[in-house]
């Protein structure tokens, strides 16, 4: 049978001294309790701090894409496109295009020119030099263009960042609604 070990005794040091020398040796990892999450170590501050950024770039890069458009300004527009952009706008009847200038003037055709135009992210995501966004379009009518009246939709652009750091639309998906006066139901809804 083992004595017990009391303050004096060279057992009771011994064991004070390995657990001195295990706690000081190996410090242990902080626990977060269930729904108060896990401390955050310095790699993953400067992922969220990169993410903000991009983010706000890519946020006021939309916004001079929208001006640009509203300016009419085709030269400015092509120059945010990177050369072998492609566009796709869906269900429009219009084909898809492959390189800046065929870019804008898809746009043109369905009615950028002159609208202004309210770009609203609803999704964004970034991986190294790349940014996929998705947005909710409104174009509004102006007196010196875009669409007889207020149209709506959704875009989903995917931008690259050259050397310099500048944002270039890479490819872009753009899905508007029909104008009221040629809007048909669908199959199957119910009619007024």
């Amino acid at each position: 049978m083992s004595e017990p070990s009391f303050p004096g005794s060279s057992r009771f040091w011994a064991t004070a001294v390995f657990m001195l020398a295990l706690v000081h040796a190996a410090p242990l990892p902080a626990q977060a309790l269930p729904g108060t999450g896990m401390p955050q170590t310095s790699w993953q501050l400067q992922v969220e701090a990169h993410h903000a950024r991009v983010y706000e770039n890519v946020k006021s890069f939309l916004a001079r894409w929208g001006k640009l458009a509203e300016a009419k300004d085709s030269v400015a527009l092509s120059a945010l496109y990177s050369p072998r952009a492609s566009s796709v706008a869906a269900g429009s009847g219009y084909p898809d295009a492959f390189e800046r200038q065929a870019v804008v003037d898809q746009l043109w055709g369905l009615e950028f020119a002159g609208a202004r135009i309210q770009v609203v992210i609803t999704d964004f995501e970034t991986s190294g030099e790349l940014a996929f966004v998705a947005t909710r379009i409104t174009m509004n009518p102006t007196d010196y263009g875009g669409p007889q009246q207020t149209r709506s939709g959704s875009a989903l652009f995917i931008l690259r960042s050259d050397f310099y750091g500048k944002w270039h639309i890479r490819s872009q998906v753009v899905a508007l609604t029909r104008p009221e006066t040629d809007a048909q139901p669908l199959p199957g809804s119910p009619t007024n």
